[in-house]
């Protein structure tokens, strides 16, 4: 079975009983006659177990260092002690328990939770990297599935008294967790597995699975109507079968992998050594016939890689913070309460209408990842603060909606607000890894969500303190009153929720527009011309081989072009200057500097011959880019095919997105941003510097007037480029080793050899010296990410379709 999605399967089984805090509403009402306590008390102990997960980042922090199976064996051990004990004390079994005993109890029990569903995150986002929406959206579903099914269980033991009913759903919390965690462990404990590149038909046979246990976990739920056409015993056998039909999806992948044997991405991007390139190289021959490794894992965008104290002074940390404070929060502090409120309208099937927002749950978490999945595939998408937003609308409404006292009312509200709920939790684990990163997300997220037990608190014990006030002299209270006001505070708090929501979308706009903007990358294929143009890529390497042999700066030169084309990557920097529009060509950081384009038209011009107007000129400058690396003795990467060229060019749009060689650390970091790029991928595509030369007009500030540079280049740089005049000199951006491709260019840095000042600032005692250092002992390592870094670059925004033209010409549009 393939490992990789037999542990989303384990992640599966473990969601569907990590949720064993959503079960509280269906015994509350009983703990509460049998401890004698007050409502707040009640209140406080549903924020106990929320409070658990004030402590969840301990769980982010072991799984960085431990196994993961073992960080999942400690979270249930920890679920089974929390509920174990309170089993045994309703029980008899232990005698002596007093209210603050319970209430650390179910803390403990409350932060099990936040072991085991760091444990599902990490399984789903690391095998998963490129679909984690939807490998989250669709294990984190099934965590709603947890009361309804240890209702189903209590249901069929027969066990109909109150009391009875809160000691098997006590037993149920404290086993079930430790025993789906023995027997999951074995396939989650081996994180180093490939990515495969095609997971779609496993996702649409996961998707089907998914949507019928769902669909079967509501109809199920309509109690007592349905429990006359279906017994318990019955039901719970049905929920059992769906939850093992998941285990298709690893066998049908399983045999796929068998028949077509090509899903595997090999990691190490480097095609053949190819240092000695400078000394013995005789012809092209001799490097185009080399064997190419590609590596598809361009990863997915985000805005920052911060660590939790980085996070912390962020304002969109503290927008993010109350905008989930105010909606999902506030939406499991209603289920929290549920009980309460049903017997307030004098509803009697509690368990029923628990199992309901359950079951609503699940589809609410299940959602944003179908959305995901489906628009990815029709080049559509919103960000997800938008889709919080708009989540968090309805969800206000409901609040509203329970203002009337018709059990109509109340079964509607439910399910809208568990859909709600549900969606937002979804939603928040992909978020919190695109605002603040992947690296630390464990700790990230948990701090993030120790937003529930703060909530649950404020909101918790607010109801109760209004309830308390419409209490009758019994100590209950009876009809709409007891929580009329509490629900239009609620509804006050989700509406500003989404206005926060609103902000945070506008202050991440940029990014998402870019991040979603390369969704249309998905029209692009690496075989795009098989069939149209066979001979296209031999034809490139063939005449780059030729241009590179003849002049071994044209490689460096050729990858600049392609720097230059993109972000855009559309052919637009190749054309010359028209009545319409001045081109790119002059524009300040291209004017006399930019070259290779007599190489792009001989190109162009043998491959016209071969198969005319099927090849654009942007992919052939991304193709040659690419060769241009492999030649000098770089990584090779997949270079995904099928864009088509721009009908015009900017010059004020090339001033503005080339990055100035005069930029510091902050302003390069912003730059990079802006277009979707992370700082590490900024230092990895400044890597790109380790070939070609600068013309003294962009070092000689540096040279003159920092002191950050040894004195030795400075004086050799100096005497090539004078204080005034020789504007166009050229000096090596790598002197040791100008024309390979090697790391050599960190080194540099590190002994403060960069020529350019935009190059030193990124090792200037600033956020990117780390990962210099690292590029700098690790050659191997900056491969990879310069190729991953180069994909991602050539897939931004690229006009595919009917967009734009393939010209006949690259200088001119046809």
């Amino acid at each position: 079975m393939s490992k990789q999605w037999m542990s989303l399967v384990g992640a599966l089984w473990l969601q569907s009983m990590a949720g064993t805090n959503t079960n509280f509403p269906a015994y509350s009402s009983q703990i509460k006659k049998l401890l004698s306590i007050s409502q707040i008390q009640l209140n406080n102990l549903a924020f106990a177990s929320d409070a658990g997960k004030l402590l969840g980042w301990f769980a982010g922090i072991a799984a960085n260092y431990l196994p993961l199976w073992l960080v999942l064996l400690v979270g249930s051990i920890l679920g089974l002690i929390g509920y174990g004990v309170q089993y045994l004390f309703l029980t008899n079994h232990i005698h002596s328990l007093s209210y603050w005993h319970v209430f650390s109890l179910t803390f403990l029990a409350g932060n099990s939770i936040c072991w085991i569903n760091t444990v599902s995150y990490i399984v789903s986002i690391q095998n998963f990297p490129l679909d984690r929406q939807v490998a989250v959206g669709i294990t984190t579903s099934y965590i709603s599935l947890s009361a309804k099914i240890v209702t189903d269980i209590v249901d069929v033991v027969n066990v109909f008294t109150p009391s009875k009913r809160a000691e098997t759903y006590l037993l149920m919390n404290s086993v079930l967790p430790l025993f789906f965690a023995i027997v999951v462990a074995p396939v989650i404990r081996d994180m180093k597995i490939g990515k495969s590149r095609k997971l779609s038909d496993g996702f649409r046979v996961m998707f089907v699975i998914t949507i019928a246990t769902g669909i079967y976990a509501v109809i199920t739920s309509l109690k007592p109507a349905i429990s006359k056409l279906l017994p318990s015993l019955l039901s719970l056998i049905g929920m059992v079968i769906f939850l093992l039909l998941p285990i298709v999806v690893p066998l049908f992948e399983s045999m796929k992998e068998h028949w077509h044997r090509k899903c595997w991405i090999r990691r190490d991007p480097r095609i053949c050594d190819l240092s000695k390139l400078e000394e013995d190289i005789k012809t092209p021959e001799e490097v185009i016939n080399c064997g190419v490794k590609e590596d598809n894992d361009a990863g997915f965008a985000v805005m920052e890689e911060i660590g939790p104290k980085k996070m912390l002074m962020k304002l969109n940390f503290w927008l993010y913070f109350f905008v989930y404070l105010f909606g999902a929060t506030l939406g499991l502090v209603y289920l929290n309460n549920l009980g309460q409120i049903a017997d307030t309208r004098g509803f009697t099937e509690t368990s029923s209408l628990v199992s309901l927002s359950s079951s609503f749950g699940f589809f609410g978490r299940l959602l944003p990842s179908l959305f995901d999945y489906l628009f990815s595939r029709s080049k559509y998408a919103i960000s997800r603060p938008a889709t919080i937003a708009v989540t968090l609308a309805p969800m206000t409404g409901a609040f509203f909606l329970l203002l009337n006292n018709s059990h109509v009312c109340l079964y509607i509200s439910t399910a809208i607000i568990g859909i709600c709920t549900g969606a937002i939790t979804s939603i928040s684990v992909s978020q919190t890894t695109e605002l603040f990163g992947t690296k630390n997300f464990g700790v990230n997220h948990n701090i993030v969500v120790a937003n529930i037990p703060i909530g649950s608190f404020i909101f918790g014990d607010l109801a109760a303190m209004l309830y308390r006030k419409q209490e009758n002299s019994l100590g209950s209270c009876l009809g709409i009153k007891c929580f009329q006001t509490t629900f239009i505070i609620w509804g006050c708090l989700c509406l500003l929720g989404t206005c926060l929501a609103f902000i945070l979308h506008r202050r991440t706009q940029k990014f998402y527009t870019h991040l979603l903007i390369g969704i249309c990358s998905a029209d692009l294929s690496s075989d795009y011309y098989e069939k149209s143009c066979p001979k296209a890529m031999y034809t490139i390497k063939n005449a780059v081989a030729n241009a590179v042999t003849n002049e071994r700066r044209m490689g460096a030169s050729l990858l600049r072009l392609h720097f230059h084309d993109c972000f855009g990557c559309d052919g637009s920097v190749l054309l010359d200057d028209t009545s319409d529009f001045t081109g790119e060509k002059s524009a300040k950081p291209n004017s006399n500097s930019l070259r290779g384009f007599d190489v792009i038209d001989k190109i162009k011009s043998q491959i016209e011959k071969l198969c005319p107007g099927i090849v654009s000129c942007a992919d052939i400058v991304a193709v040659a880019a690419r060769d241009s690396v492999v030649l000098l003795g770089g990584p090779s990467w997949t270079v995904e095919l099928g864009r088509r060229d721009s009908t015009t060019a900017s010059l004020d749009t090339a001033n503005s997105d080339i990055p100035s060689p005069l930029l510091d650390l902050n302003d390069l970091i912003t730059n990079f941003a802006n277009k979707g790029f992370t700082a590490k991928e900024l230092v990895a595509l400044s890597g790109g510097h380790t070939i070609g030369k600068a013309q003294c007009t962009t070092f000689r500030q540096r040279v003159y007037n920092e002191t950050n540079i040894d004195s030795s280049l400075a004086t050799s740089l100096k005497s090539n480029c004078p204080s005034t005049g020789g504007d166009d000199t050229l000096s090596s951006l790598d002197a040791n080793t100008p024309v390979l491709f090697d790391n050599h260019f960190y080194k540099n840095l590190i002994n403060d050899k960069g020529i350019l000042h935009s190059d030193q600032q990124l090792y200037s005692g600033g956020s990117t010296d780390s990962q210099v250092k690292s590029y700098s002992t690790n050659p191997i390592t900056f491969d990879a990410d310069f190729a991953k870094a180069m994909v991602k670059l050539g897939n931004l925004s690229p006009l595919t379709g009917t967009n734009g033209q393939i010209r006949t010409n690259c200088r001119k549009i046809n």
